[in-house]
């Protein structure tokens, strides 16, 4: 009943949207149309039956139903042009939406293909081996302390401000200076600011039970990383895992995307208003405007990059892959897509998004954009088969739950930004992991 009605009302949405919220004519149908099988298209597969009840394939549907079906008719609508340059036609708006309708279609046959195979490879696995898993053992007190010691050197890193601590944005905010240098601070910020989640993860996954370490681990938590003083990829990718370890609502069927669908329409824009803080009154509720500011520019980038055909034949992506190369040793080294477009298009704004479609593109045309569906739909497919169907470790469980709240902004791009962020996120984890563990493991072998 829940599957079926997320399924009638979205879709009522979208129809809503398409050809009655606005008055079209017969040339709009050539756009409107697909548009409208691509967000029912997503919505089926999201609310299939056989979907887990989270998994990074629902996040890549949600994902593609807001950016690429809903966005785009309120751009097109308006005939908002998010960041200047050249305009878009109605044609240009009807070979995207065909051309990602199709990216779609390819995603789910690959996706599909590599969960059936996996699914299989640990079935097999089962049966062959007959070991349980190891106990494995973390010293709560190290949690602790490395918790407090990566708050400590995070907020010495701005100056032991309490304001910029607490709220992103405002005047005084912005005027506080940082007193390191721009390298150091992304180390603090993207390894060791992750560490307090990650050691209060660990800790609930251990299974212990001592409420003045818990109680000790949230506080520090909630000082280094407060909701309202961060980015909103970074508010999903820290508190997700956590509100999947303490509701059990959550891990229900559909409940995960009905969360996340919540928090795109409401919960999100009432966080960026924090960017702002001081310049406009905070207010909470649905706005439909939010679909044409920055921030819902994906199908338009992805268009802009097909309307002047950006191709760079693998440089963007070398870039990305050889992230931790510094730009004195490599002086032509490639900036994120994302400004490399802006530039390109003589844009009026440079720090714009890239979704992963049109880095596919830049990279490599449309063959570029079926070579980034394989590895996407191979990943997504590796992840939620191991977590689902397979032995998974305490430290496999947190980065899960940790990249499955950054595959929305990765997917969003640009893959220069939050590549190496995410990359940063699973070592920081593993580094707590690795610093708490006793090294005893148990094992029963059954004959």
């Amino acid at each position: 009943m829940k599957r079926l009605f997320c399924v009638f009302f979205l879709s009522a949405f979208s129809f809503y949207l398409s050809f009655v919220y606005y008055d079209y004519n017969v040339t709009d149908l050539f756009f409107l149309i697909p548009n409208y099988f691509l967000s029912l298209f997503c919505l089926l597969n999201l609310l299939a039956k056989k979907e887990y009840s989270y998994s990074f394939n629902n996040v890549f549907y949600i994902f593609h139903y807001f950016f690429f079906g809903i966005a785009p008719v309120f751009q097109y609508i308006e005939n908002v042009n998010i960041w200047g340059g050249i305009p878009f036609t109605k044609e240009d708006y009807v070979l995207t939406t065909f051309v990602s309708l199709i990216a779609l279609i390819i995603y789910c046959f690959f996706n599909r293909l590599f969960r059936i195979q996996r699914e299989k490879r640990v079935r097999l696995e089962t049966k062959a081996i007959s070991v349980s898993p190891s106990i494995e053992y973390t010293n709560s007190w190290i949690l602790v302390i490395v918790s407090f010691c990566s708050f400590i050197i995070y907020f010495k890193s701005i100056d032991f401000d309490i304001l910029r601590l607490l709220i992103r944005g405002g005047d005084e905010i912005e005027t506080t200076s940082i007193s390191i240098n721009m390298s150091t601070y992304l180390l603090i910020t993207k390894f060791i600011r992750p560490m307090s989640v990650a050691s209060l993860l660990i800790f609930k996954m251990s299974g212990k039970k001592n409420i003045i370490l818990e109680v000790l681990l949230w506080i520090i938590l909630l000082l280094a990383n407060s909701p309202l003083g961060m980015a909103r990829f970074s508010v999903a990718a820290f508190y997700l895992p956590i509100f999947f370890l303490y509701s059990s609502w959550l891990k229900k069927k559909y409940n995960f995307s009905i969360l996340l669908i919540f928090s795109i329409l409401i919960v999100f824009p009432f966080l960026n208003q924090f960017r702002y803080w001081g310049e406009n009154d905070i207010t909470i509720g649905l706005n439909f405007d939010m679909f044409l500011a920055g921030h819902f520019d994906s199908f338009q980038m992805f268009m802009r990059v097909i309307k002047e055909d950006i191709v760079t034949y693998g440089k963007q992506l070398l870039g990305v892959l050889l992230f931790f190369f510094p730009r004195s040793l490599w002086p032509d080294k490639p900036v994120g897509s994302g400004y490399f477009v802006a530039e390109e298009s003589n844009l009026y704004f440079d720090n714009i998004s890239m979704n992963f479609l049109g880095e596919g593109y830049l990279n490599g045309g449309f063959a570029g954009i079926i070579l980034f569906l394989f590895v996407i739909a191979w990943f997504n497919a590796y992840m939620d088969t191991r977590f689902w169907k397979d032995y998974r470790s305490k430290v496999f469980n947190v980065n899960y739950y940790l990249l499955l709240g950054m595959e929305f902004v990765i997917l969003r791009g640009q893959l220069m930004s939050f590549y190496p962020i995410a990359m940063g996120y699973v070592c920081s984890t593993y580094f707590v992991y690795k610093i708490s563990k006793i090294h005893i493991c148990l094992k029963n072998h059954s004959i």
